[in-house]
């Protein structure tokens, strides 16, 4: 009987009798001491980076993905490196700041937008400035302001113009009762949409884009008789009312014409969904007739839901939470009666403050203002895990974010990136690591800058101390899942596709 003894490693000792090949003898055993432990390689250079890509399989294949030999954090790639592993423990690797910029240190509550291609742009707004940032130099290639005095109050989304590996027409809302088209190459305005006397309040959701083009939004801080949501067109010249939607475009929710904040939904269906502040969420079909209507509990506190949106499971489900604490699965298409299919309510009717997320498996993730994060299938509570300190001063404002290694990162007020296992067997679940980035959250307004995950692994996020933070992870946004990232995708278009 015989044993394939080959991939070894031998220090000061003679290999074994070898059935196989690729043994290594490094001079020394120079470890070095890390984060976990006193085990590690070097970052470059010594003798046991010999060992580096000399395993037997695949990493994928030995579920070591996630893991690294080396000091420096570099995640196993390929074939397996010879040696212990260690559990990757994220590291800011660059920032930007807006300091040297008009702005001055003013929060980044946008979430990033990541471009298409092999050298995509990082788009993310302040209260200034657009920005277009090319990660290899960690700098703007652009950065344009609004034309009309105002603010930018949305964050990115980038269109398609059907070429792969491009960027479409960048859009966001303003303080300025306008949309903005701009040029993704330069930074320059292509056209701006103004409704007199109609559009007279700020745009603060993100737009959403469906299949058909058309892009959806709503304003807030109307009067009565103002269409709360906006159905528009982009003729490459002009944004105009998409006619087909409600007949001009334009959708009025008499009596109470309530505010919309957050941003929309779009079901694979091409029905829409969105949030008021009556408080409501409301679901149309594409032409604008109204599907069905269901009354939350407690929006109307000032200016701690807007990060809140509807997000859509792989059959259609629209899942939202509420103030109360009460995390909603709805029936997408017509009125039922119940409207929800189910409901889970959070300990202590902890507020319920972030878009949620889901899972390959179906597992919706959100997080409170108490600074917990939920995993809920089916109406049932997998696991919750207590970060602490909640209250006003700390909670989770912003939506997690789910890669494909089944990691998922969450941005919390207390200013650290959580990196969390959902692969979990006990209560609580399993933070695997942590990193401090933003400070002087405990006066700040709430931040709502929610990750984004490059194809690399990188994952973005920005600051109340208008720092833009790049923090090295494994892998990119979830294939499986339906929807990984607060707008489903990183070009922030709030569209369902059909599994």
């Amino acid at each position: 009987y015989s044993v394939t003894d080959d991939h070894n490693a031998y220090v000061g000792l003679s290999p074994l009798p070898s059935t196989g090949h690729d043994d290594q003898t490094p001079a020394s055993a120079d470890y070095v001491t890390g984060p976990l432990g006193r085990y590690y390689y070097p970052a470059s250079g010594g003798s046991l980076t010999c060992l580096i890509d000399h395993g037997s399989r695949n990493v994928a294949d030995a579920g070591l993905r996630s893991y690294t030999v080396r000091t420096d954090q570099t995640t196993d790639t390929d074939t397996v490196d010879i040696g212990f592993h260690y559990h990757h423990i994220g590291q800011v690797k660059w920032t930007w700041s807006n300091a040297e910029y008009a702005c001055d240190y003013l929060p980044i509550n946008s979430s990033p937008a990541i471009g298409n291609g092999s050298a995509p742009k990082i788009y993310l707004t302040d209260a200034c400035f657009l920005y277009a940032i090319d990660p290899s130099v960690h700098q703007p290639v652009w950065y344009c302001e609004i034309s009309n005095a105002g603010e930018f109050q949305s964050s990115p989304m980038i269109g398609s113009d059907g070429t792969l590996g491009s960027d479409g027409t960048v859009y966001v809302g303003s303080s300025a009762q306008a949309l903005y088209a701009v040029d993704p190459d330069n930074g320059n305005e292509k056209w701006v949409f103004t409704d007199q006397n109609y559009l007279t309040g700020q745009v603060t959701s993100t737009p959403a884009l469906a299949t058909d083009g058309t892009i959806y939004f709503g304003q807030e801080y109307i009067f009565d008789d103002e269409p709360s949501f906006y159905a528009v067109t982009d003729t490459g010249t002009a944004g105009i009312l998409a006619t087909g939607f409600n007949s001009d475009g334009r959708l009025d929710l008499p009596p109470n014409y309530p505010e919309v904040e957050s941003s929309a939904a779009i079901g694979s269906s091409g029905n829409v969904y969105f949030v008021t502040q009556e408080p409501a969420i409301y679901g149309f079909d594409a032409d604008g007739n109204r599907l069905w209507k269901y009354e939350l509990s407690g929006y109307g506190l000032p200016q701690q839901e807007m990060g809140l949106s509807p997000s859509i499971g792989s059959d259609g489900t629209v899942y939202l939470g509420d103030r109360d604490g009460t995390l909603y699965a709805f029936y997408p298409d017509e009125a039922h009666t119940p409207q929800t299919k189910w409901s889970y309510q959070t300990t202590g009717n902890d507020p319920a403050s972030s878009t949620p997320v889901i899972g390959s498996d179906g597992t919706v993730y959100f997080g409170t203002e108490g600074n917990v994060l939920y995993a809920v299938k089916e109406g049932n509570l997998n696991w919750r895990h207590d970060f602490g300190h909640g209250g006003l001063a700390k909670g989770i404002y912003a939506a997690p974010a789910l890669d494909d290694d089944g990691t998922i990162y969450v941005f919390s007020r207390d200013g650290n990136l959580y990196a969390m296992s959902t692969d979990v067997l006990g209560a609580d679940g399993a933070v695997l690591w942590q990193v401090k980035l933003a400070v002087n959250y405990q006066q700040s307004p709430l931040p709502t800058s929610s990750p984004a995950i490059g194809l690399d692994g990188m994952v973005y996020v920005g600051g109340y101390d208008g720092v833009l933070y790049a923090i090295q992870g494994v892998l990119g946004p979830s294939n499986s899942s339906p929807w990984p990232l607060w707008r489903k995708d990183n070009a922030h278009r709030g569209k369902a596709t059909l599994p």
